[in-house]
């Protein structure tokens, strides 16, 4: 129940970041004030506009040593492409099987 309402609290506290400048502006500040990387961060470079926007918003937070630990669906983040079971990888298509 507690965790409900800090990650609650922790979304609607979070900076409204809407292009590739105030996202990495958000990011030097949170690492300047030596805070760890907030988990709507990644809500943050999925609505960023532009495919490449979001691909260079990955890389900057893994340059600046926030974005640590599992590996980031690069399907579901940047291209927004999901399976349906929320993994985010595409299911791989046979060659053969084309008509």
């Amino acid at each position: 129940m507690w965790q409900i309402f800090l990650l609650s609290a922790a979304l609607s506290s979070a900076p409204d970041v809407h292009d590739l400048t105030s996202f990495t502006q958000e990011v030097d500040r949170i690492v300047l004030s030596g805070r760890r990387m907030p988990p709507a961060l990644l809500l943050d470079v999925a609505r960023l506009q532009r495919p490449a926007d979001r691909m260079l918003a990955l890389v900057y937070l893994r340059r600046t040593g926030l974005l640590t630990g599992e590996p980031v669906s690069l399907d579901r983040v940047v291209f927004h492409e999901d399976d349906g079971n929320g993994s985010g990888a595409e299911p791989s298509e046979d060659p053969s099987d084309a008509d």
